[in-house]
């Protein structure tokens, strides 16, 4: 997604922060509706923030650096 928003995209990093967080949030809807215990679902949750937490800063400071050349 990163390197097609780099390539056809005027602002590739701010759509990329956009489209990151949707699609994060669209992720955690399936946990909380999976009627599993607290347990599980906290689990999946954080398989899916901590990453999130992670990368999409990343990838956004990566597209800034390769868009200002």
């Amino acid at each position: 997604m990163a390197v097609a928003l780099l390539r056809w995209s005027a602002r590739p990093a701010e759509r990329f922060v956009w489209t990151a967080v949707s699609l994060t949030v669209i992720s955690l809807v399936p946990p909380l509706l999976s009627g599993a215990n607290t347990a599980t679902t906290s689990a999946l949750l954080g398989l899916h923030l901590v990453p999130a937490a992670v990368m999409i800063p990343t990838l956004t400071r990566s597209l800034r650096t390769r868009t200002r050349r």
